[in-house]
C-alpha cells in the first residue's frame, strides 16, 4: 500500500473529466483529510515518544528495583551471616559456661569427696584404734592374768622347794636319808621345769594376742581404705557423667543455633526472590498496558476512513 504524507494528500492533483466530481469539493475534502492525517501522525508520534519514555522509565525503575532488591538480598545475606555468627558466639558462650560449671562441679565434688574421705578415714581409723586398743588391752589383761598365775605358781613352787630344802639342810651331810634328798632335788628340778614352761606359755599367749590385735587393726584399716576407694571411684564416675551430659547439652545448643541461622537465611532469600518476581511482574504489566494503549491509538488505513460528508464514499479515481 502506498504511503502518503499530509502535504502530498493536500497537493494531490486529479485529471479533469466531464463526468468527474466537483473539484472544489475534492480539494476541500483533501484538506480536511490532510489535516486529520497530520493530527493523527502527530498524535501517534507523541504516543510513541511517551511509550518510549515510559518504557525507559519502567526499565530504569525495574533496574532500580532490581538493584534495590539486590541490595536487600545482600543485606539479608549479611544479616544471616551475622545471625549465624551470633548463634555460634552464643553456642560457644553456652559451651564455655557449661565447661566452667562442670569444672566447678568437679572441683567441688572432688573437694567434698576428699573432705568426706578424710573425715570417714579419720573416724574409721579412730574406731579401729579404739577396737585395737580394746583388743590389746584385753590381750594384755589376759596375758597379765596368765603371767600372774604363772608367777603365783612359780612362787608356790619356790616356796615348796624351800620347804623341802630346810629339812635337808638340818639333817646335814651323811644323813642316812639319802634317798629322800635325791627325791627333793628331783622335785625342785620338776618345779623349775614347770615354771619355765609357764613362762614360755605366758610369752606365747602374749605374742599371739598381740599378733591377733595387729591383724584385726590391719583388717579394719584395709577395709576402710577399700571403702574409701570405692566411694572415690563412685564420685569420679558421677563427675564424668555430669561432664558427658554437659557436652551433650552444648552440642544440642550448637546444632539448634546453626539450624536456626540456616532457616533465617533461607527465609530472607525466599522473601527477596518473591519481591524480585513481583517487581518483574508489575514492570511487565505496565509495559503491556502501555503497548496496548499505543496500539489502540494507531491510525487506520486511508481506504477505511469515512468521508466527512456523512457516508459518501470516495470515487474509484480517488482510491
Amino acid at each position: 500500500m502506498t504511503t502518503f504524507t499530509p502535504r502530498e494528500i493536500k497537493n494531490r492533483k486529479f485529471k479533469q473529466s466531464l463526468m468527474g466530481v466537483d473539484a472544489d469539493e475534492v480539494k476541500g475534502f483533501l484538506k480536511i483529510v490532510a489535516a486529520e492525517f497530520d493530527r493523527i501522525l502527530t498524535q501517534n508520534a507523541q504516543l510513541e515518544k511517551r511509550l518510549t519514555e515510559q518504557t525507559v522509565r519502567s526499565t530504569l525503575g525495574t533496574k532500580k528495583e532490581a538493584e534495590k532488591h539486590r541490595q536487600t538480598l545482600e543485606e539479608a545475606d549479611k544479616a544471616a551471616g551475622e545471625i549465624i555468627a551470633r548463634a555460634k558466639e552464643e553456642a560457644d558462650e553456652i559451651r564455655r559456661d557449661a565447661e566452667r560449671e562442670v569444672a566447678e562441679l568437679r572441683r567441688r565434688a572432688e573437694r567434698e569427696a576428699h573432705e568426706k574421705a578424710r573425715r570417714e578415714t579419720a573416724l574409721m581409723l579412730q574406731q579401729a584404734k579404739v577396737m585395737a586398743d580394746e583388743v590389746l588391752l584385753n590381750a594384755k589383761q589376759k596375758a597379765e592374768k596368765i603371767e600372774a598365775e604363772a608367777r603365783e605358781a612359780l612362787a608356790s613352787a619356790e616356796a615348796a622347794a624351800s620347804d623341802f630344802e630346810r629339812p635337808l639342810s638340818v639333817a646335814g651331810p651323811g644323813d642316812p636319808d639319802d634317798g629322800e634328798e635325791m627325791g627333793s632335788e628331783e622335785a625342785l628340778q620338776n618345779f623349775d621345769t614347770l615354771i619355765a614352761e609357764a613362762r614360755v606359755k605366758a610369752e606365747a599367749i602374749i605374742q599371739s594376742t598381740r599378733a591377733e590385735a595387729e591383724m584385726v587393726t590391719s583388717s579394719l584399716i584395709g577395709r576402710t581404705l577399700g571403702e574409701l576407694n570405692k566411694e572415690h571411684e563412685r564420685l569420679l564416675a558421677a563427675v564424668q557423667n555430669a561432664v558427658h551430659k554437659s557436652e551433650e547439652i552444648v552440642k544440642a545448643a550448637r546444632e539448634e543455633a546453626e539450624q536456626f541461622a540456616v532457616r533465617r537465611k533461607s527465609d530472607a532469600v525466599e522473601q527477596c526472590n518473591a519481591v524480585l518476581l513481583e517487581a518483574e511482574r508489575k514492570a511487565g504489566a505496565i509495559f503491556n498496558s502501555l503497548r496496548s494503549q499505543a496500539a489502540s491509538r494507531r491510525v487506520k488505513p486511508a481506504g477505511e476512513a469515512k468521508p466527512a460528508d456523512g457516508g459518501r464514499k470516495a470515487s474509484p479515481k480517488f482510491q
